[in-house]
């Protein structure tokens, strides 16, 4: 398992998204992904998209890949998640980065729109950096006691992360 965490801040709980978590997942991505590209596309491309990449049969293999992991963040007040992460990692990455060892890709990062503006994506990014820089030594707590949650680090030297934002 590369980086399993439970996370929680006075501002914000970074917690992994595991498959029982499918039906959030799934809202939460259509919801941010049309709040934020609906401008810019069709109609029709927009549905293709939804309809494929973020129906529940495809975010629950990208939720079972052992090479992905997904993280919901959510604020004190708030019941459910507000924004989320997905980060890849060897041959899960949506480019392969051939003679490229170490690196981790962030495929997809979105806040939803009533809760922009409070510094929620700053919170992923600076825990996904923090996890990167120190992730051979790094020691983080899970209060999740699932095999696929459970904090362990291999020894892997992260030397890049990078933003995969061209989707297919």
């Amino acid at each position: 398992i590369l980086f399993s965490i439970v996370m929680s801040s006075p501002s914000a709980r970074l917690r992994v998204v595991c498959v029982d978590d499918l039906d959030e997942l799934v809202s939460l991505s259509r919801a941010t992904f049309i709040s934020t590209f609906e401008l810019h596309n069709t109609k029709e491309d927009m549905d293709n998209y939804v309809r494929t990449a973020l129906h529940p049969d495809t975010l629950r293999g990208e939720l079972e890949n052992p090479n992905s992991r997904f993280y919901f963040i959510t604020g004190p007040e708030d019941k459910h998640a507000v924004g989320y992460m997905k980060i890849n990692w060897g041959p899960a990455q949506t480019e392969p980065q051939e003679g490229e060892e170490g690196g981790i890709e962030l495929q997809r990062i979105y806040v939803s729109k009533e809760a922009q503006n409070r510094q929620y994506g700053t919170i992923m990014m600076n825990n996904l950096e923090t996890w990167c820089t120190t992730s051979s030594s790094s020691s983080l707590s899970s209060q999740d006691d699932s095999e696929r949650s459970r904090m362990s680090f291999p020894d892997m030297d992260v030397r890049y992360l990078w933003l995969g934002v061209w989707e297919k």
